[in-house]
C-alpha cells in the first residue's frame, strides 16, 4: 500500500479536481484495488488492468445478482421516489442518522448494527435516513422514524444513464482519466485502460453533481446539530461530509468494520485535512488507533467501543452445556471469497473423515448469499457433519456461544468471535495475509496455509486453551461513551 500511497501523493492526485470535484477520492479505491489483485501475479512486467464499473442502483455494498427482485420492491422504490422524496422532509431535528441498510431479525424488527440503538436513545431530537439495499430496504425497522434515500439513489443513477456528461464534461473527465493513468504507469508500473478509469470518473462526477443538490436541499432542512455515520467513504458520505462542512455541522463517523493497513481508505501519507472526510471517527478501543493513518488528527480519532457487540454479548452468554466430546466449528464465509473457501473447507473435510475425531460443522453465510441457492455449497452438505446457515433466524452470536473454533479471511466478525475466546484460523485466502497480519503475529489467531494444516490444527486442538493476551478489540460501556460524543453537539 505504501507505493500507492506515495504515488498519489507525488502526483498530487488527492488535491486535483474538476470543477471542485476531487475525482480521486471518489475512485481510489477500486483502483487500488484492482491493482492489488494482481500485485501477487507481478513479475515485474507491466500489468493490464480492467474491470466492469458497478452500475447497481447507487453506491451501495450489494450487487444485483446478490438478491431477486420482486414487484414489490419495485413498487415501494417508484412510491418512494415520487410520494417520499427526502428534499421534501422540512422537520428540524438535532441529529441525523445516516445508517447502513444492513440489518439484523431480532425479536420481529430488523435491527441496525450501529445506530439504532442510538436513535432509541434520541428518538425524541434524531432522524434516522437510510440509503437502498438494492432496491428495497429490511422492513419492519426496529426504530419509528426512518427517512428513505430511494430519490438520491436511484436517480442519478438513472439520469446519468439517459442524459450523461455534455461534451465539455467528457473532455474534462478524459483529461483526468489520462493523468490517473499515467500517474499509475510512472510510479508503480502498471498499465490501467484508460476507458475503465475514465468511466469511473464520469459516473462519479454525474452522481457527485446531482446527489449534492439533494442533500444540500436535505440538510438545509432539517438543520441537524450533528450528522452520525456509516461507511464514511462510501460515495454519498463523502458528499455528505463536504456539504456537512459548508454548513458547519460537525460529522461523526461510527467504525464499522475492519479499518488496517489495508484499507486504503482509512491510509494516507500525509496528515491533512480533507472536506471529504468526517470530523470524528469513533473506534471501537485503542487497538484500531494503531492499525491506520487516517488524516484527521489524533485527537479526532476516539476509542468508544461497539454496543451491537456488548448487547449480544449480554444476550447470548458462552454455552457451557455443549458437547465436549465433540469439536464445534464454525465458519465464516465471505462472498467475494467464496470460490476459494469451499474447495479449501472440502479438502480439509475430506481429510477430517479419514481421522476419528469427532467434530461438528456451522457454514455461516454471509449475508449477501442468503438469497442463493444451497446447491452453491453442495460439496459440503454431502458430509454429514455440515450444517449451512443461510438466514437471519440464527444470530450469529449465538454461533459463537456454541463454538469452540472459528475459522475466516478477513471479516469483522472474526473480532467479534475472540470476544467468546474461540481459537481463530485464518485462511491463506485474498489479501487475508495482509489485512489480519497483526492478529496473528500478536498471537489471537493462527495463519493456515493449506487445508492439510488446518487438519491437523484441528486434530491437535485442545480445550484447555492455550494462554493468549485478554482481547482488546472492543472498549466496554461503549453507548455510553458514544452518547456522551454526539452529547458535545446538543448543548
Amino acid at each position: 500500500m505504501i507505493d500507492f500511497l506515495r504515488m498519489e501523493e507525488m502526483s498530487e492526485l488527492l488535491n486535483d479536481d474538476i470543477d471542485g470535484f476531487g475525482y480521486w477520492f471518489f475512485i481510489r479505491d477500486k483502483v487500488y484495488s484492482k491493482i492489488s489483485e494482481l500485485e501477487p501475479k507481478n513479475s515485474g512486467n507491466h500489468q493490464s488492468v480492467t474491470s466492469k464499473i458497478d452500475q447497481t442502483f447507487g453506491t451501495n455494498v450489494m450487487g444485483l445478482t446478490n438478491r431477486k427482485i420482486v414487484a414489490s420492491d419495485i413498487f415501494y422504490l417508484i412510491k418512494n421516489i415520487i410520494w417520499s422524496n427526502p428534499i421534501f422532509y422540512k422537520k428540524h431535528h438535532d441529529i441525523l442518522f445516516f445508517t447502513s441498510p444492513r440489518r439484523t431479525f431480532i425479536d420481529g424488527k430488523y435491527f441496525e448494527y450501529w445506530t439504532d440503538e442510538l436513535a432509541e436513545i434520541y428518538k425524541e431530537r434524531g432522524i434516522t435516513a437510510e440509503f437502498l439495499n438494492i432496491t428495497s430496504h429490511m422492513r419492519p425497522y426496529w426504530t419509528e422514524k426512518v427517512l428513505e434515500l430511494d430519490a438520491v439513489d436511484v436517480l442519478p443513477v438513472l439520469t446519468y444513464k439517459v442524459f450523461g456528461l455534455n461534451s465539455r464534461e467528457k473532455d474534462k473527465c478524459k483529461i483526468k482519466a489520462k493523468r490517473v493513468v499515467r500517474a499509475i504507469h510512472d510510479y508503480l508500473d502498471f498499465d490501467i485502460q484508460i476507458s475503465w478509469v475514465y468511466s469511473l470518473i464520469c459516473s462519479r462526477y454525474y452522481w457527485y453533481k446531482k446527489k449534492a443538490k439533494y442533500f444540500t436541499k436535505m440538510l438545509e432542512n432539517i438543520r441537524p446539530k450533528v450528522i452520525v455515520e456509516i461507511c464514511g467513504y462510501s460515495t454519498n458520505s463523502m458528499i455528505i461530509n463536504e456539504i456537512a462542512k459548508k454548513h458547519c455541522i460537525p460529522t461523526i463517523e461510527l467504525q464499522h468494520g475492519i479499518i488496517g493497513r489495508e484499507h486504503i481508505s482509512y491510509n494516507f501519507l500525509v496528515n491533512r485535512k480533507y472536506n471529504y472526510l468526517p470530523d470524528k471517527l469513533l473506534v471501537f478501543s485503542d487497538y484500531w488507533k494503531n492499525t491506520c493513518n487516517f488524516p484527521i488528527g489524533d485527537e479526532n480519532i476516539i476509542s468508544c467501543g461497539y454496543p451491537f457487540a456488548e448487547m449480544q454479548k449480554k444476550r447470548y452468554p458462552v454455552d457451557k452445556s455443549k458437547d465436549k466430546k465433540v469439536i464445534s466449528i464454525l465458519i465464516l464465509s465471505q462472498p467475494i471469497f467464496h470460490d476459494k473457501l469451499v474447495p479449501f473447507i472440502e479438502k480439509t473435510l475430506h481429510l477430517l473423515k479419514e481421522t476419528d475425531l469427532l467434530f461438528s460443522v456451522i457454514y455461516k453465510l454471509h449475508p449477501t448469499e442468503y438469497s442463493k441457492s444451497l446447491d452453491e455449497w453442495s460439496v459440503l452438505t454431502r458430509y454429514q457433519e455440515v450444517s449451512i446457515c443461510g438466514n437471519s433466524d440464527i444470530q450469529l452470536y449465538e454461533l459463537f456461544a456454541t463454538s469452540d473454533i472459528q475459522i475466516g479471511m478477513t471479516s469483522t466478525s472474526i473480532f467479534e468471535g475472540l470476544l467468546y475466546d474461540l481459537d481463530t484460523c485464518i485462511l491463506d485466502i485474498g489479501n487475508s495475509k495482509e489485512r489480519m497480519k497483526d492478529l496473528c503475529d500478536e498471537g489471537y489467531a493462527k495463519f493456515i496455509y493449506s487445508a492439510k494444516e488446518l487438519s491437523d490444527y484441528l486434530l491437535e486442538y485442545k480445550r484447555s486453551k492455550n494462554t493468549r493476551n485478554k482481547t482488546n478489540f472492543f472498549k466496554p460501556n461503549a453507548t455510553k461513551n458514544i452518547t456522551n460524543e454526539i452529547n458535545r453537539y446538543l448543548i
